[in-house]
């Protein structure tokens, strides 16, 4: 029994996309479910999302949208539907 069960790294501070997924993939290994950190902003988000879908071992992505700029950031917000985030298609 490990002394780790869900792994919340913060995709800005573990080395950006590949960073992330290479931790992603140590999760894995050990049967540790991530949960990445991501109310920093919406090119955090993006990036925490794009991270996610090639993840095996994710579990949920944290989101808070409560600084009133968080749409002035982007051309085209994320689209969230029933606690789940349609996956981009468009580079950015």
């Amino acid at each position: 029994m490990g002394v780790l069960y869900i792994f919340h790294p913060d995709i800005s501070h573990c080395g950006g996309f590949s960073g992330m997924v290479k931790f992603g993939n140590m999760a894995e290994v050990y049967s540790v479910r991530v949960a990445p950190h991501g109310p920093c902003g919406p090119i955090n988000k993006a990036a925490g999302i794009r991270a996610a879908a090639v993840m095996p071992s994710f579990l949920i992505l944290e989101h808070c949208r409560m600084s009133p700029w968080y749409d002035d950031l982007q051309l085209e917000g994320l689209t969230i539907q029933n606690g789940y985030v349609e996956l981009p298609t468009r580079p950015g």
